[in-house]
């Protein structure tokens, strides 16, 4: 850890009459004898105390608050940048609250604030009262101590063995318990504390002595939360098993966090080991390049502080919040997330034109800002328009990073168009266009084309050319290629950072901005922003919806949760054992690895499954609660398993139906305890019918998957160019009008272990 800024010590020294005396560590003043001499002599030897410029150490001369706060600061041995950052971010605030005095301690002041040992309110406080440069009494100083040290502050009754404890003011009780419990302070020769006897340096140094042997003992970790040299993530535990530990957010969701082996767990500062991850505690999970070494639980409440917003400085990140009663005045720091509607991040979120009606403001156990969420109003996005939907209302839109999104356009929304236009027409799209966004409903209300540049975005191919250069992007999705001229300077950006234009790589998304030059008539790119337009992640599929749009949750590797969605018509490619595969055969439990391209998944290829019961099908139960199979193994044992809805059954790599394979001898696939795979050898021809809902309608494969009404049962139908397709009015129809949520009559033959549709009623 580096060593403490040399301006906080030379404050520290000045201010204490600390100036360096002779090398000795005994001081003339405190003889050998003296009841302290060992705790001063350590402390001395640490660098916490120095000696007067007489050589004295004074041991009798009252301790005021300022020095006690700045030596409390100088016990923690912050690091030196995260200190300098801390002065920086807390120097504004710290000096209107004191007015500046006394002068040495501003910086002291500030890192306290920023610590939690005292708050800019409490400095206020103080100040008007003239409490800053007066001794304080020594259970006065209890609390500055233990917020120090990060301590647990201990509720309910409290026991004491002083004779004196009755003394001890209800507002320094937990103190006093926190630090007599570890053996910080003890009774006099008399067996008393002697609570508000103002605190003088030889009582200082033997508390400081104590709290320091504690903190060496306990393996303590004092650092500046929110200026620490990695990232961090706050939340309250929900869970933690297998290495999984999953927090409420504190902004509406809950993130999943992988823990390597190894992982260190402190409660309070103090080291401990996963039992201190309870339900409900505060925590702030540390990481570097994405892998969590740390995770610190802190006792006591979490602060919720909702009303009107006063004023909020995005520099600084200090919000000011009128609750009614009174305004609250919070500074954030790098762990602080905010909040607006959906979107989330840093200060930049904060939208000064979008009317807030409220905001939240969350304080962590210690004091610090964990969230800030500002609520109702609306926030501005600028998007790209690529489409118009006027029958559902609503727009297709896409982000500068080539994401897409469909958005619901209020019913009032406002179009402010150019050249006095009024109507909305397909001649914007393409367009840049600046949104306003209801944050409580999501819906768009007001779309403002930007007619002022055109933009052509797409995948980065390359740059050719020498004293004239061209780019060349790949048009996604719609394919080809537009080549471009480039200005002689391009503004150039990569993932929003300045960048040069041999950064951008092959395959990324960019948007480039072309405008006509003024030296020439030619029109050239005289901005490009490129942004990563790839990934491939490993997941695990928790649950599956069908519908119009396939909506899939799965948890990453490393615990994040996450939902994937498409088309039902636009399904990605999916294999399974490297043969091509369909949405409706994916199942709960499957591994998977899904390929993104341009915000859009591309592939998602399972995991495959071997196999790991052999038997004959001895029964098949079909009830509303689901289906179950009764399987004689080919050791001679029976056991019965539920199916799993998505279970596959298969016959020379075909699909037929589960009624069909009744004393069929099978190959199975169990996970966790269903059946998820069914291949038999041989089936025999039925006819029947049933009606049921339509789920998924595959239209390679020309098969339905379809939800029975009498069983619940998913039944997998194939619609051959045979097949009589009605309406529920009898008249023709086609396999086009089938679509996810209708309800149909299904007559069917089976053939072969196939169910062939013979006659499809549509709405029956």
């Amino acid at each position: 850890m580096k060593k403490r800024t040399v301006a906080l010590v030379l404050a520290l020294i000045m201010a204490v009459g600390l100036v360096p005396a002779a090398a000795a560590a005994t001081f003339p003043d405190v003889a050998s004898g003296h009841w302290a001499a060992s705790y001063i002599d350590a402390m001395t030897e640490r660098g916490l105390y120095e000696g007067y410029p007489d050589g004295m150490f004074r041991p009798q001369e009252l301790l005021t608050t300022s020095q006690a706060i700045a030596l409390c600061v100088r016990m923690c041995g912050f690091d030196e940048t995260a200190s300098a950052a801390a002065v920086k971010d807390y120097e504004t605030r710290v000096y209107a609250a004191t007015g500046g005095q006394p002068g040495w301690a501003q910086e002291n002041f500030a890192v306290a604030a920023a610590a939690g040992i005292v708050a800019p309110d409490e400095l206020r406080d103080l100040s008007l009262m003239g409490k800053l440069e007066n001794a304080l009494t020594r259970e006065e100083f209890t609390k500055y101590l233990v917020r120090a040290l990060g301590l647990e502050v201990p509720t309910g009754t409290l026991v004491f063995a002083f004779g004196d404890a009755a003394d001890i003011a209800a507002e320094y009780r937990p103190y006093v318990s926190a630090l007599s419990n570890i053996g910080v302070i003890q009774g006099d020769t008399k067996g008393n504390f002697n609570p508000k006897e103002s605190i003088k340096r030889e009582d200082s140094a033997t508390m400081f002595s104590r709290a320091v042997d504690y903190m060496d003992s306990n393996a303590l970790l004092l650092e500046l939360p929110g200026y620490e040299d990695y990232d961090v993530r706050v939340g309250t535990v929900q869970s933690y098993a297998n290495g999984i530990l999953t927090i409420d957010n504190l902004t509406g969701g809950s993130t999943g966090i992988s823990l390597p082996a190894g992982t260190t767990v402190y409660r309070n500062n103090r080291a401990a080991d996963g039992t201190a991850l309870t339900v409900g505690s505060f925590v702030r999970v540390c990481s570097r390049n994405g892998a969590v070494f740390a995770v610190r639980v802190e006792t006591g409440r979490i602060q919720r502080y909702t009303g009107t917003l006063v004023s909020f400085d995005s520099k600084t990140g200090t919000v000011k919040i009128n609750t009614g009663t009174r305004t609250y005045e919070c500074t954030a720091d790098s762990a602080t997330v905010f909040a607006a509607g959906s979107v989330t991040g840093g200060a930049e979120v904060y939208d000064s034109e979008s009317n807030y009606t409220s905001v939240t403001a969350i304080v962590d156990p210690r004091g610090r800002l964990a969230v800030v969420s500002f609520e109702g109003g609306n926030r501005y996005e600028s998007v790209f328009l690529t489409g118009i939907d006027r029958t559902e209302g609503t727009i297709d839109v896409e982000t500068p990073s080539g994401k897409p999104s469909t958005l619901k356009l209020a019913e009032n929304v406002e179009y402010i168009l150019p050249n006095g236009s009024t109507v909305f027409t397909g001649t914007y799209i393409d367009r840049r266009c600046d949104i306003r966004v209801d944050n409580a409903t999501g819906e768009v209300i007001s779309i403002e084309p930007d007619m002022s540049a055109e933009y052509v975005r797409g995948g980065f191919v390359r740059v050719s050319g020498t004293t004239t250069m061209t780019v060349t992007i790949e048009n996604v999705p719609r394919g080809g290629t537009t080549s471009c001229r480039l200005a002689d300077a391009p503004a150039v950006t990569v993932n929003g950072a300045r960048a040069r234009l041999t950064d951008i790589k092959e395959g990324m998304f960019v948007t480039m901005r072309r405008v006509a030059s003024t030296t020439a008539s030619v029109v050239t790119v005289d901005a490009i922003d490129a942004y990563d337009a790839g990934s491939v992640r490993d997941c695990v599929l928790d649950e599956i919806t069908y519908g119009k749009t396939v909506t899939m949750s799965v948890t990453y590797t490393g615990g994040e949760k996450g939902v994937i969605s498409f088309e039902a018509d636009k399904a990605p490619r999916i294999e399974r054992n490297k043969r091509v595969t369909y949405v409706d055969r994916l199942r709960v439990g499957d591994k998977l690895t899904v390929t993104t391209e341009y915000w859009r998944v591309t592939l998602i290829e399972v995991d495959p499954l071997e196999s790991n019961l052999s038997g004959t099908i001895e029964g098949i139960s079909i009830t509303s609660a689901g289906t179950s199979v009764t399987v004689k193994d080919d050791a001679g044992a029976t056991a019965t398993y539920p199916l799993a809805p998505t279970a596959e059954i298969l016959r020379d790599g075909k699909t037929v139906a589960i009624t069909t394979i009744q004393g069929m001898h099978a190959a199975l696939t169990l996970s966790a305890g269903e059946i998820v795979a069914i291949e038999v050898s041989a089936a025999e021809s039925i006819q029947g019918s049933f009606s049921g809902r339509i789920l998924v309608v595959n239209s390679t494969t020309r098969e339905l998957l379809v939800e029975r009404t009498d069983t619940g049962a998913q039944e997998r139908v194939y619609v051959d160019y045979n097949t009589t397709i009605l309406t529920g009015t009898g008249s023709s129809s086609s396999f086009g009008s089938l679509e996810p949520e209708t309800r149909a009559n299904i007559y069917y033959e089976i053939v072969d272990g196939v169910m062939n549709a013979t006659i499809i009623i549509i709405g029956g």
